[in-house]
Parts: C-alpha cells; structure tokens; sequence
C-alpha cells in the first residue's frame, strides 16, 4: 500500500508531530523521579506491642545538637514534613500538654561530593567533536577519539542524602519501628525534595515489610 500526501497534508502532519513531540517534552519536564532506597524494621511485636491502629497520637523527640539555630530552623522543616507523612497513616502531633503514647525522631544526613562517584576527576576536559578517552598521556596527544577544539569541564555537585525516622514507645524509650530513605543525586535540597524522601520511608506505615526495598515518587519541579 502507498501513501500520498498532499503539502499540505505534510504541513499539518509535521505540525502535529511538533505539537505531539512539544507535549511529550513538557510532560517529561513537569516531574522528577526521586528514587529511594527505603530499609524499614517494624518491632510492635517484639516490644509487646500490636500494630497500632489509627488515630495515633506522638510527640516529637530532639537530641540536644537539634536545639536552636540553624539546625533548630532545619529540625523545624523536618518535623513539620514528617508530621505530614505521618498524617497519612493516621497520626498527628499532640497538643498542647496532652500526653502521647509515642515519640518520634527524626534525622538527615547530607554529605556533598564535588563530582558523581563515577565520574573522573582527570577528565577535566570535553570535545565538542567527539568523546576523548582517558586524560593526556602528554602535550598536545590524547587517547582514542574525535578530535576537536577542547573546553573545561565545568563540575557539578552531587549529594548523598538519607533521613531515618524512629519511633518509640514514649513509657519505656524502646524502639518499635525505625526506618530509613536514600537518595543520591544532583538535586540541591528543597522541602519537595525531603518530603519526597520521608514519605517514601513512611510508605506502609506502620505495616511497612521489614528489609530493604525501592520505592519511587515523582515531584513537581
């Protein structure tokens, strides 16, 4: 079978492939894919307790490194995310003086490298043309490849982060459920970012499987 195309068939065809192609660009571009490592280790039944059944209510629990200043102003942000994922599940910070049966604490972790791990810190340098294998073996020679006018490298940071949230049964101190949310990239942090985390550790509570796991979540950007 053959087929014909008017130009102006052609023009609208090309046009609705832009119009097509325009819409697939601004739908990949809308979200971000935040991967998470997520390791969780429930314990109601170890410590004598069933899985609590919503509502719940808890207080938050802050060492004394998370008191006051910048670090207080960033526990602030946490625990207002955290209350937030929690809220899913059914459970809501106290008020007031009102006493709760759990406590809850949550960490962040942030460690920023100059460069993805995988990435060479000898190749500081790009062709336009072509890739360059390897750094200079001398002046004016390289390895395999295109050759080409060469430009610096301009590197960009990358960050490991992880936020774990533990709960404890507020009579004794003991833990009865801990878990914990990886991510590595080159995303600077926002509150978007760190809720997409949390909710991901959070994902199940308080019925999470035990062990580790992958679990997504797409953020606006």
């Amino acid at each position: 079978m053959t087929l014909c195309f008017t130009a102006s068939g052609l023009r609208r065809l090309g046009a609705a492939a832009l119009l097509g192609g325009s819409l697939l660009l601004s739908g990949c571009a809308s979200v971000m894919l935040v991967d998470n490592e997520v390791q969780s280790h429930p314990r109601w039944s170890e410590r004598g307790n069933g899985i609590p059944q919503a509502p719940q209510v808890f207080r938050f629990e802050r060492t004394p490194s998370q008191e006051g200043g910048r670090a207080g102003a960033s526990q602030d942000m946490l625990e207002r995310l955290t209350a937030q994922s929690l809220a899913r599940a059914g459970w809501t910070p106290s008020a007031g003086n009102v006493r709760a049966p759990w406590s809850v604490e949550v960490n962040a972790l942030v460690v920023q490298l100059p460069r993805a791990p995988w990435e060479s810190p000898y190749d500081g340098f790009y062709s336009p043309f072509g890739p360059r294998w390897g750094h200079p073996y001398g002046p004016g020679f390289y390895g395999p490849g295109f050759y080409g006018p060469v430009f610096p490298r301009l590197e960009s940071p990358y960050y490991q982060r992880r936020v774990t949230v533990l709960v404890r049964n507020a009579a004794n101190g003991q833990v009865v459920y801990e878990t914990s949310a990886a991510h590595d990239g080159r995303w600077n942090g926002t509150e978007s970012l760190w809720q997409a985390m949390l909710d991901a550790a959070l994902q199940g509570f308080p019925s999470a499987p035990e062990g580790r796991r992958r679990v997504d979540i797409e953020v606006p950007r």
